[in-house]
């Protein structure tokens, strides 16, 4: 009767999860290479074919293996990184981890290099997969869509510290590792741009994940990537969720989550968006202060986004698309020559600036009056504030539209959203 070793046991209990090799061999600290050869010589020693029977056997010829995973049954379908890319790329990138071989790491990169294209578009997980479970995300229902981040270290937490903002989390790692954007809740859509696409209820939602810093480095691998970060710095990741009408879709107007990862590395994503009460700053995603601000008007909710910076305070980009009057006010030429729209009654004054190509509202050629909801203009603009002797007020829209104006004063920390 076969008596299996501690390290077969460890190989045996992952192979009943269902992990792939890749996955083993950064769990263990091996070589994709090894852990076949490891697994060839585990079903030869039990008297079975191969991995497949393995993952069926319980100890026919030896004792039951002992649960190994500190993880809850819901890690127990992580995600799939295809075999030899992921110890492939990370030990070859950051061989120092475990110690290889230069040798070994010429033999990793040449796998590596066989990745598929990270264009490649990753068809939905089988419909047997178990619904995620409903935790609690700031005091509301939230989807535990299951492991983002591992490290090779088992015996630590893969997250060291988490700074949530109101619609990003900024993650730091304990050390290098690897990023899975694919799994039994997520679908990989572009390597490349770290983006995944979940469901939540009937709303397609967009998992998107940037390097948080200049350190941090991404390598894509099939199925996630490797990460690790320059000299003696840790990882940062910013993740960041929002609703989506599927790939190459505009998401930077669109309605935002709650986003966090546990210590042990789970991805936490809100089943209802941000309150659309809530004006964004979208460099940093933390939620502005509108108590010192006053709303004057109102635009088209979610075609409006509030970007905020040391230099010129909170402004509005408008995306492309007619810009109605947000108040009651008096379209004219301003010092400049350029066209500007005030309110009388507040002093408030919007000036545009262009982007993205698009012309400039024209000047009437004289003061003319409009309604809230007359067309200002159409194209891309900022909206700068001004008051009535030309100095500078901060803007904020919200995503239900309202307008604010006033003293709004943000955290100007980023790491910025990868658009900006």
């Amino acid at each position: 009767m076969a008596v299996l070793s501690e390290g077969e046991e460890r190989l045996l209990a992952f192979i009943r999860e269902g992990r792939v090799d890749a996955e083993i061999a950064v769990r263990l600290g091996l070589s994709t290479g090894e852990v076949r050869e490891r697994t060839r010589a585990l079903a030869a020693k039990v008297g079975v074919p191969g991995k497949a029977e393995l993952a069926a056997f319980r100890g026919q010829h030896g004792s039951e293996t002992p649960a190994l995973d500190p993880g809850r049954n819901g890690l127990l379908a992580r995600p799939a990184v295809a075999a030899g890319i992921v110890a492939g790329v990370v030990l070859f990138a950051l061989g120092a981890w475990l110690g290889r071989s230069t040798a070994e790491d010429s033999t990793r990169g040449a796998t590596a290099a066989t990745t598929p294209s990270p264009a490649s578009v990753v068809t939905q997980p089988p419909a047997t997969v178990p619904p995620p479970l409903v935790l609690t995300l700031d005091g509301a229902a939230a989807m535990d869509l299951g492991q983002l981040v591992t490290v090779p270290a088992p015996a630590l937490n893969p997250v060291l510290d988490v700074d949530r903002r109101e619609t990003l989390a900024v993650v730091t790692l304990a050390g290098a590792g690897v990023v899975h954007m694919q799994g039994p809740y997520l679908r990989l859509v572009r390597n490349g741009g770290a983006y995944s696409e979940t469901t939540l209820g009937t709303q397609l939602v967009a998992v998107f994940v940037f390097p948080a810093d200049r350190n941090t480095e991404f390598i894509p691998i099939d199925g996630g990537f490797a990460v690790y970060a320059k000299g003696d710095a840790l990882p940062r990741l910013l993740v960041w969720a929002t609703e989506t009408r599927g790939v190459a879709q505009d998401t930077r107007w669109a309605r935002s989550f709650h986003v966090s990862v546990t210590t042990s590395g789970e991805l936490l994503v809100s089943v209802d968006p941000v309150s659309p009460a809530l004006a964004i700053n979208n460099r940093t995603g933390e939620s502005l202060d509108l108590s010192h601000a006053r709303k004057v008007g109102v635009l088209p909710p979610l075609l409006g986004n509030t970007f905020c910076d040391a230099e010129e305070g909170c402004v509005v980009a408008w995306r492309g698309a007619g810009l109605p009057a947000p108040f009651d006010g008096i379209a004219r030429c301003g010092d400049t020559s350029a066209f500007e729209y005030g309110d009388p009654s507040t002093g408030v004054r919007l000036v545009f600036d262009t982007f993205a190509g698009s012309p400039s509202p024209a000047c009437p050629p004289s003061p003319q009056s409009l309604r809230a909801g007359d067309l200002l203009g159409s194209g891309s603009f900022v909206l700068r504030g001004m008051d009535p002797s030309g100095r500078p007020v901060a803007l904020a829209v919200a995503g239900d539209g309202s307008l604010y104006a006033g003293d709004i004063v943000p955290k100007i920390d980023c790491p910025c959203l990868h658009f900006n």
